[in-house]
């Protein structure tokens, strides 16, 4: 039960994060996306 709850955490992070971007309009959003992924690399 507790490794859902990690799980459903993660998820409605990542919504939120997603939210947060969308708002500021689609060549931000993408940009911002990019950018996180070349870093985590």
């Amino acid at each position: 039960m507790k490794t859902d709850t990690v799980y459903l955490r993660h998820i409605i992070d990542a919504i939120t994060k997603i939210e947060s971007y969308a708002c500021v309009g689609k060549e931000e959003f993408i940009s911002t996306v990019f950018r996180g992924e070349i870093l985590q690399s």
